[in-house]
């Protein structure tokens, strides 16, 4: 059996089931007799997505956690610290550029063929909460994390330049921390996987030479599954059925938030009207990872349902418009401005639900005459029910075809004014959602009873007694305040120092 070199990029050894994911893959890939090496940061990085304030304190929980779910694996692994690489000549010129005016700057910033501002623009915007961040008063976070960007981008190339890796695993792909591995896994034409999340928390994700963002590359997977043929057309649609119909014997809706009360309508529904609804997804999910952000008919989410209420406006009709605003909106502070911009809509035929409204969503779209969304699963359970469903953007769902797709505001227009437009055939709903059954890898060794708690082998992946009750214990006595304050900021200066 020919042995294998597979390298894991792990720095986020807090990130609870991501880090366990790759210690399924780590003990899998031994399981088969392959060399299995971790790179990770060892607290040296200025800033990461789990730990902006670079807090001693976080990473030492990191590191102690990642520690001790290495050594739950069958075979002692190497593991290498990133900036063990750092042996190549650093010339001034080759930094990074850190003084940017705008965020459209920084977000088609690269050096050579690695977009670098993507990355950075996408840590910042978790660190926000908000796809209209401020450039100024992020400036620092910003550099910070370009100079980390950076930092790991140069060694994890001088790194690949000395290893004879056959594989590479990372996470999701999109942030500053993980664009720089890919950027250089392209670079020496290595083979990489990205891992994430399932929509199932039994299951995890993993995308070839690209990442979970990549929504045509999903669509090919969704359409492989599909035509695969090894399950009759009967037992194929069951399954793909059970996706909508799971946890009850009626239509569910899968995302809706839990207050939503079963049955209720808005109290203003008026059956003889031609309802309309609009779901909304906020609009950080368009932004996060913008290099593929999905193609759309208008340039935002908000200026096309503006500019439709407009219309509408000037023409006569007998339509209502409902706008069923995204249930997570409420659940992040910096979207109120999102909120209170439909909010802000005046039209005598529009109403909007706010986020955390208890109409319950999926009644309103049971009832509904049409369904417009942008990149919602919503499109998909509608056009499940037969509801005509609008897309006004092209991602994942738009390739199911099953929703109208229009390509201009007046097609837009034109489907939403006829009020005897037919439901499109639901077999790409059924596809759409026998990929969400079949797609993604079962945990062999990893057990969990919630997003934020498992157990890998049987064993909770934890901080040590050690590090937790006594070095961070004695850490936090009130009286060290000052020092402890003092030595992180100097702590952070010197990563900053040593990465630049």
């Amino acid at each position: 059996m020919l042995t294998k070199k597979i390298t894991f990029y792990e720095p986020f050894g807090l990130n609870l089931q991501l880090f366990e994911t790759v210690l399924e893959l780590a003990q899998l890939h031994l399981d088969k007799g392959h060399d299995v090496e971790f790179v990770t940061c060892n607290a040296i990085l200025p800033v990461c997505e789990i730990n902006p304030q670079k807090s001693i304190t976080v990473c030492s929980r990191c590191i102690s956690r990642r520690n001790h779910g290495i050594s739950l694996l069958s075979k002692k692994v190497k593991i290498k610290s990133i900036s063990s690489f750092s042996f190549l000549n650093k010339h001034k010129n080759n930094l990074p550029k850190t003084d940017f005016e705008t965020v459209e700057e920084l977000k088609n910033y690269k050096i050579n063929d690695f977009n670098i501002g993507a990355g950075v623009y996408s840590s910042v915007l978790d660190q926000a909460k908000y796809h209209k961040i401020d450039i100024n008063e992020y400036r620092d976070l910003t550099n910070e994390f370009l100079i980390t960007s950076f930092f790991i981008y140069r060694n994890f190339i001088n790194y690949l330049s000395r290893n004879n890796t056959s594989r590479v695993y990372l996470f999701n792909g999109r942030h500053s921390t993980g664009k720089p591995i890919i950027a250089a896994c392209k670079k020496f034409n290595k083979e990489f996987y990205t891992y994430e999340f399932h929509f199932y928390y039994n299951k995890f994700i993993l995308c070839k030479n690209t990442q979970p963002h990549d929504y045509i590359y999903m669509a090919k997977e969704a359409n492989k599954l599909w035509t695969k043929g090894v399950v009759d057309k009967e037992k194929r649609e069951a399954v793909a059925k059970s996706f909508f119909y799971r946890k009850s014997k009626k239509y569910q809706s899968l995302d809706f938030s839990k207050k939503q009360e079963d049955g209720l309508l808005p109290l203003n529904w008026d059956k003889k009207k031609h309802n309309i609804v609009f779901f909304t997804s906020s609009e950080f999910e368009s932004y996060a990872a913008f290099d593929y952000k999905e193609k759309s008919v208008y340039e935002n989410h908000f200026a096309g349902i503006l500019r439709i209420l407009i219309d509408l406006n000037h023409t006569k009709h007998n339509i209502h418009i409902y706008i069923r605003l995204h249930p997570n909106l409420s659940t992040v502070p910096k979207s109120l401005e999102e909120v209170h911009q439909y909010s802000n809509l005046k039209f005598n035929f529009l109403s909007v639900i706010s986020p955390e409204d208890p109409v319950d969503s999926y009644s309103i779209m049971k009832n509904a005459d049409k369904v417009m969304t942008y990149i919602s699963s919503t499109s998909m359970e509608s056009s499940f029910i037969g509801k005509p469903t609008i897309l006004l953007s092209k991602n994942l769902v738009g390739f199911m075809n099953c929703c109208y797709l229009p390509q201009t505001h007046r097609e837009v227009m034109n489907l939403i004014l006829d009020d005897k437009l037919p439901p499109l055939d639901n077999t790409g709903a059924l596809k759409y959602g026998y990929f969400w059954e079949k797609w993604g890898h079962a945990y062999k060794y990893y057990r969990n009873k919630s997003l934020q708690n498992g157990i890998f082998k049987g064993v909770k992946v934890d901080v040590s007694e050690f590090v937790e009750n006594f070095l961070l214990r004695n850490y936090h006595r009130p009286k060290l305040k000052i020092v402890r304050f003092v030595f992180e900021k100097l702590f952070k200066k010197f990563c900053i120092f040593y990465t630049n």
